[in-house]
């Protein structure tokens, strides 16, 4: 018999049993939506914890104590050393804290005290752009296309989307201070410095705080030399460095490296340590939870799906009794059968197809008003079902080799 002919009998067996092959047909969309969502639930949390790892620059950020009066030398010393996983050294904060003030490009006058977070944009440090481009010049930033000019956000109505401001200048203040004495401080020189936005990043991408901003080196040192402290007394500074925990920082390549380079710095005997520590055991433990959530929704439904295709063979006995009569074989009843319910397991897996994005963009909706959700990214994984509708051919297939195999065959009842 043709293949065009097994189609046709195939399709006016579904089309004589509509309620069975509705129900089969809803039961494998409902497990292929299962695993699908399982299979992306489960990817999108590994992403996040990657993307956490190589992003966030507090993970990648060794503290150094370093002799207050001797500090440069003893920073000079550790570069000398070449350790090929450090990319910058900073003999201060790694990080500036500036304030923002409004102009006609930007408007922050409904928020307090609205400021960003600058660091030093590095070549190897893997901050992609996506709207605009790198920064090749001094008086150049990029930001978050997602900005908020305090940092945290508790509604994602303090979210401004900046990705349109390419271009536009954004004006930030800094401060000179003077302490006449340990504990007191004034502001003796104050700042304004204007940066044109050439860029902004998906925070989704770059994992970061709302008001994080990249600046080049010289931008940097200019802001780090014009605010650097002014002392009444030259001992009371060398005894506030004395009191700080840590005076120096360096910043590693990637997360996975921090722990080599630690260990690198302790054989040479300097008191380092990492700025921000993640608990691996605890990602470690979740890691492990979520893939075997996954394997063990994977083995549940591999078992109900054989049973259900089992049954609903089994079901099927007026059918064949039928074919039997007009004289097809045995083979051909097995497969017209065989094509009959791969042919439904492709129609569910299709609907599957076209369901999931819109699964994704209601629960994408439903996040919406929480702004942590916001750095999540969701990409579909169809690994799972892919693997699933496979495995379903395949065992449509086997069960009726094997009865075959056993020499059942099908007969008719007078």
């Amino acid at each position: 018999m043709k293949f065009l002919d097994l189609i046709k009998l195939s399709l006016l067996n579904i089309k004589s049993n509509k309620f069975k092959s509705i129900i089969y047909s809803l039961v494998m969309l409902i497990l292929f939506l299962l695993i699908s969502i399982t299979f992306t639930g489960t990817s999108s949390i590994f992403n996040f914890f990657d993307k956490q790892f190589n992003s966030y620059i507090d993970l990648k950020t060794i503290s150094l104590k370093l002799d207050s009066i001797n500090k440069e030398k003893e920073l000079d010393n550790i570069k000398s050393l070449n350790i090929k996983e450090i990319v910058a050294y900073y003999d201060d904060y790694y990080s500036l804290n500036l304030s923002l003030s409004s102009n006609k490009d930007f408007n922050f006058d409904n928020y307090t005290k609205p400021n960003i977070v600058v660091y030093e944009y590095l070549d190897n440090y893997n901050i992609n752009p996506n709207n605009g481009r790198d920064i090749l010049n001094s008086g150049e930033i990029i930001c978050s296309s997602s900005f908020a000019p305090l940092g945290y956000v508790s509604d994602t109505k303090d979210i401004l989307d900046i990705s349109n401001k390419i271009n536009n200048n954004l004006e930030v203040i800094y401060y000179q201070k003077y302490y006449p004495k340990e504990g007191e401080s004034k502001v003796i020189k104050t700042y304004n410095k204007s940066f044109k936005l050439v860029g902004t990043y998906d925070i989704k991408e770059d994992l970061n705080y709302y008001n994080v901003c990249y600046i080049n080196k010289d931008d940097y040192n200019e802001i780090v030399n014009n605010s650097i402290s002014i002392w009444e007394d030259e001992e009371q500074k060398i005894l506030s460095d004395k009191n700080l925990s840590y005076n120096a920082y360096l910043i590693v390549d990637e997360y996975k490296n921090v722990n080599k380079v630690l260990n690198i710095l302790k054989e040479k005997g300097y008191y380092a340590t990492s700025e921000n520590e993640l608990d691996m055991d605890l990602y470690n433990l979740t890691q492990n939870i979520l893939k075997y959530i996954c394997i063990g929704i994977l083995i549940l439904l591999i078992i109900i799906i054989y049973l259900f295709i089992k049954n609903v063979i089994k079901e099927n006995n007026d059918n064949i009794n039928l074919y039997k009569l007009i004289g097809y074989n045995n083979k051909i009843i097995n497969n017209i059968f065989k094509l009959e319910y791969i042919i439904l397991t492709l129609i569910s897996f299709i609907i599957h197809l076209l369901l999931m994005p819109l699964i994704k963009n209601i629960f994408i909706k439903l996040m919406s008003s929480f702004p942590e959700a916001n750095i999540l990214t969701i990409n579909i994984n169809y690994l799972g079902s892919i693997l699933f509708m496979i495995y379903t051919f395949m065992l449509i297939v086997l069960i009726f080799k094997l009865k075959l195999n056993r020499k059942e065959v099908w007969y008719v009842n007078y």
